[in-house]
């Protein structure tokens, strides 16, 4: 058995068998290739916003610290070009389920939970949050 602590892990890859190497490096074959489907998947999706228009939108949510490309494409996605839905900010952000309740009686707190929203947009925001 190979312990990090005690050898390296050169010499913990010598001890592997001939068998499990090739099984790895189909797996390592396997994972490329997959890369490879996900950056293609990626030029297309980018191609499609431009061939509809949607550029001008695509930039504009790009200009929100801590979105990136992906998350840029995905908020896109759920929202949609046309913010004018949305009579302000306020409402985007309750629409997103990212606007904590507010239950209170007698002056006694009762949970905030937050609203349901729409969960893909909300885990979007949550995960770009944490970039910044």
């Amino acid at each position: 058995m190979c312990s990090a602590d005690r050898r390296s892990v050169r010499e913990c890859v010598l001890e592997v068998s001939g068998q499990h190497r090739h099984m790895i490096h189909y797996s390592l074959e396997h994972l490329g290739f997959l890369e490879g489907q996900l950056l293609a998947l990626d030029e297309e999706i980018l191609r499609e916003i431009e061939n509809a228009g949607f550029r001008p939108a695509l930039d504009l949510i790009k200009t929100v610290p801590g979105i990136q490309q992906d998350s840029t494409v995905s908020v896109l996605a759920e929202v949609g070009p046309d913010m004018n839905i949305f009579p302000s900010a306020g409402h985007l952000s309750s629409w997103a389920g990212l606007c904590p309740g507010n239950r209170q009686s007698a002056g006694k707190d009762k949970g905030g939970r937050i609203t349901r929203g729409n969960r893909w947009l909300r885990t979007t925001v949550r995960i770009a949050s944490l970039e910044i």
